[in-house]
């Protein structure tokens, strides 16, 4: 099987994010959420679309 390194190393940092948050992408989101804008970028919040009715036959 062919191994490439730069596959190898974004698996390890992957993993190494997801066991700083103990596999818990909620936590992981949460913190991603908590550092946005602090970079000095505008963050852009959209609100939720509403569903859209279906008409029956």
């Amino acid at each position: 099987m062919y191994e490439d390194e730069v596959i190898e190393e974004v698996r390890r940092v992957k993993d190494e994010i997801a066991a700083e948050f103990h596999y818990d992408v909620h936590a992981l989101a949460e913190s991603l959420r908590a550092d946005e804008g602090k970079d000095g970028r505008k963050v852009v919040r959209f609100s939720p679309k509403q569903p859209v009715a279906v008409k029956k036959m």
